[in-house]
C-alpha cells in the first residue's frame, strides 16, 4: 500500500473510534472519574497521594483506551461486516492492523500528558523514564487488545470482557496498593502478568519492565497478524 493509502486508513480508524460514543464515554468517565476521585480525597483529607496513585490511575485509563477503543471496535466492526468488505481491498492484514495503532496511542498520549501536568508539582517518577514507560506501556497494551480482538465477532461480549478484566488486573497487580489484600500466591501470579510491569514500570521506572514489555509487543502484534481474520 502506498503512504497516501495507509494514511486513509489511518484517519477512517480514528473516525470510526470516533463514532463509537460509547467507548469514548467509557473511556474519558473511567480516567475522569478515578482521576478525580483521588484529587477530591486528597483536597478533603489534606493528605497527598497523587505521587502514589498516578502509576495507577494512568494504567487504569491505558488499560480502558486500549481493550474499550480497539477490541471492541474491531469486534463490531467484524460482526457488522465492515471488515469483510475490506478484505476485498489491497489491503494487509499487517497493514490493517497497523493503521489502528496511531489514533489510539494519540489518545494515550493525551493521558499521559496530563498526569504528567497534574503530578508535576509532586515528587514522583515523571521524568523521561516515566515517559519511556508509559509509551511503551501504551504500545504493548494496543497488542494486546489487537490480539484479543483478532478473531472475535461478539461486540457485547467483547465489552464485557474488555471491560472487566483489564480493569481488575491493573487494580490488583503491580504497584496498586489494593494487591496487598490478596493473598501471596495470587499477587505472585498477577506479577506475571504484562499489566503488572506497566504498573511497576511506572512506579519504579524499572529498564527490564519496559524490555519486557517491548519485547511483549512486538510478540502480541505478530501473533495478532497471524490469527487475525477479516470474517
Amino acid at each position: 500500500m502506498t503512504s497516501l493509502a495507509m494514511r486513509q486508513v489511518v484517519l477512517a480508524s480514528a473516525r470510526e473510534l470516533g463514532r463509537d460514543s460509547r467507548s469514548v464515554l467509557i473511556m474519558l468517565l473511567t480516567f475522569g472519574l478515578l482521576g478525580g476521585g483521588v484529587l477530591v480525597a486528597d483536597l478533603l483529607t489534606g493528605v497527598s497521594t497523587v505521587s502514589v496513585t498516578a502509576p495507577l490511575v494512568l494504567t487504569v485509563g491505558l488499560c480502558t483506551i486500549a481493550f474499550t477503543g480497539t477490541s471492541v471496535s474491531l469486534a463490531r466492526q467484524r460482526q457488522d461486516g465492515v471488515l469483510r468488505v475490506l478484505a476485498t481491498t489491497p489491503l494487509t492484514r499487517a497493514g490493517f492492523l497497523a493503521c489502528q495503532v496511531p489514533p489510539r496511542l494519540a489518545l494515550m498520549l493525551v493521558e499521559i500528558g496530563v498526569v504528567l501536568w497534574v503530578v508535576s508539582p509532586h515528587d514522583v517518577v515523571a521524568g523521561l523514564g516515566f515517559v519511556v514507560t508509559a509509551i511503551v506501556g501504551s504500545a504493548m497494551l494496543v497488542a494486546l487488545a489487537l490480539l484479543l480482538a483478532s478473531r472475535s465477532r461478539n461486540a457485547v461480549s467483547m465489552s464485557v470482557l474488555a471491560g472487566t478484566i483489564p480493569a481488575a488486573l491493573a487494580l490488583f497487580s503491580g504497584g496498586s496498593p489494593l494487591a496487598a489484600l490478596l493473598p501471596t500466591t495470587v499477587r505472585f501470579v498477577l506479577d506475571l502478568v504484562p499489566l503488572s510491569w506497566l504498573s511497576r514500570g511506572l512506579t519504579t521506572a524499572d529498564p527490564l519492565a519496559v524490555v519486557a514489555m517491548a519485547a511483549t509487543a512486538g510478540i502480541c502484534f505478530w501473533l495478532a497478524v497471524v490469527r487475525f481474520r477479516w470474517e
